[in-house]
């Protein structure tokens, strides 16, 4: 067996800490092999960040998304005090912390931040739409013009008043692994979804938070699938409370979602290929730079002079909270269980009673129905078949049925 070169075993070396080392470890494993592949054909996009990493310092960091300390968090912490209290949710979320101006990742969601500030959280939706795949050869700036115009064209069938602020972002897979369907518009020329290459591309992507005074989520959501055809391509999610970890990164709400936008993330999976897959990543990275990732539409409604619907607000908060309680029934005490199911019926079933007072059957109806919900409480035999609306199935009687405390 033929002995190894001592080239090879550090390229498997890099590869290692490229695909499961740590972040700092990535990031040093990725320079180093940026510095073994500097030729004069390509140092044209290598030098130039070995340059500006290798001119950071503590007093001035480069804010590189390829610098070991200014990528990682737990090299660079983000040092974070608070400037107005959080309320609670539904009502209005402000900016609440400040962080050291070195801090791209921070600063950068603290800036977008600024035209969501006073916005009702039920209001604002985290969406990731996965535009289309780009070969190494190809030129992000160009690319990720085309589709921004594309964005633009949907946003401008929002309510009047919508604001969205995002970025572009890439991440490196391979073609027959995608986590969505693209139809052959969005895939580089040559490839075809009738038989997709095991070769690696770069999926461009974007991350937004969208404010829309009068649509909900699930009709964004249908608007943007519809333009972006596809399985998996289009993910609206609700925003929720944030959370400040101790290395300094907020995860969650508004801003923490905005703050993730600006991560710079470098993922390269590939095990063994995982050095030559990063040299092909940071090629084409090279093809845009940071302006071309920012995304924004609308301005605040400062600007814009949109009025809130306090009612609308509500609505929406009850139909959150309502879906939270749904995809998380089953974490429920059998007491929260109870409370949840009459008051989701008990409004509807008050509601009816005050619209018929001079109706005395539909009235001895509706409060027959109150009853029914005080028997299954105390567990009478005769009442085994209790749908709660909103909660449990119909079509199974088992599942509407309240079980007993342990």
């Amino acid at each position: 067996m033929s002995r190894l070169s001592k080239k090879t075993l550090q390229k498997r070396r890099r590869s290692e800490s490229i695909h499961s080392g740590t972040v700092y470890q990535q990031k040093v494993a990725i320079l180093e092999h940026l510095q073994q592949a500097l030729t004069p054909e390509n140092a044209r996009w290598i030098q130039p960040i070995l340059n500006r990493v290798g001119r950071c310092k503590p007093a001035y960091r480069c804010n590189s998304k390829h610098c070991p300390t200014c990528s990682n968090a737990k090299q660079s912490k983000a040092v974070r005090k608070k400037t107005k209290q959080l309320k609670p949710l539904g009502k209005a979320q402000a900016t609440t912390t400040s962080a050291k101006s070195k801090e791209y990742r921070v600063r950068g969601g603290q800036r977008m931040m600024g035209p969501f500030e006073g916005l009702p959280i039920a209001m604002l939706h985290s969406f990731t739409i996965n535009l289309c795949l780009v070969s190494f050869d190809g030129d992000l700036k160009e690319t990720k013009e085309r589709y921004h115009l594309k964005l633009r064209k949907v946003l401008n069938k929002l309510s009047h008043g919508a604001i969205a602020r995002g970025k572009f972002d890439i991440v490196s897979k391979y073609a027959d692994d995608l986590p969505s369907e693209f139809p052959d518009i969005d895939l580089p020329f040559g490839v075809s979804n009738a038989a997709l290459p095991h070769t690696r591309h770069v999926m461009l992507h974007i991350h937004f938070l969208l404010f829309d005074p009068w649509m909900t989520r699930v009709e964004l959501r249908n608007l943007f699938a519809k333009e972006f055809p596809g399985s998996n391509r289009v993910c609206a999610r609700r925003t929720r409370d944030h959370t400040v970890l101790e290395c300094g990164t907020m995860v969650g709400g508004a801003q923490g979602y905005l703050e993730y936008m600006c991560m710079e993330k470098v993922e390269l999976p590939f095990g063994d290929q995982s050095a030559d897959a990063a040299l092909e990543f940071v090629q084409i990275d090279s093809t845009w730079d940071r302006r071309n990732r920012n995304f924004a539409f609308g301005k605040s409604i400062s600007v814009s002079g949109i009025v809130i619907d306090q009612d609308r607000v509500k609505y929406l908060e009850r139909e959150n909270r309502l879906q939270w309680i749904k995809k998380n029934w089953s974490k429920l005490s059998y007491a929260e269980k109870f409370i949840h199911q009459w008051m989701s019926n008990g409004i509807d079933i008050l509601a009816g009673i005050k619209s018929l007072p001079n109706y005395r059957a539909q009235f001895m109806d509706k409060f027959s129905a109150v009853l029914l919900l005080h028997c299954n409480w105390v567990r009478l035999n005769f009442f085994e078949v209790i749908d709660f609306v909103g909660f449990m199935s119909a079509s199974d009687s088992k599942l509407a049925l309240l079980e007993p405390p342990d």
